[in-house]
């Protein structure tokens, strides 16, 4: 299992939600992007994909991609930890 981290600005709380994560929820054959952005970048990302013109503290993405070497690519989760 791999979660790749594009920390922005890292918290305690979310090191801590995201080890749960990699120990209880995902197997070794999955794998989830977990991106940190700040409020302007969340808004804008909220405005693309979703046509709100607003900060969101969570957006999620599905993959739509078949699984390469055995492996699930699962999506994508942004965070704003400053909302």
């Amino acid at each position: 299992m791999a979660i790749e981290l594009n920390l922005i600005t890292p918290s305690l709380w979310m090191n801590q939600c995201l080890s749960i994560l990699d120990e209880r929820v995902l197997g070794n054959d999955m794998c989830v992007m977990v991106h940190v952005v700040s409020e302007e970048e969340m808004r804008g990302l909220n405005q693309r994909f979703r046509g709100k013109d607003r900060v969101t503290d969570v957006l999620s993405f599905e993959a739509d991609i078949p699984s390469v070497g055995g492996t699930y690519y699962m999506g994508d989760v942004v965070l704003c930890d400053e909302v």
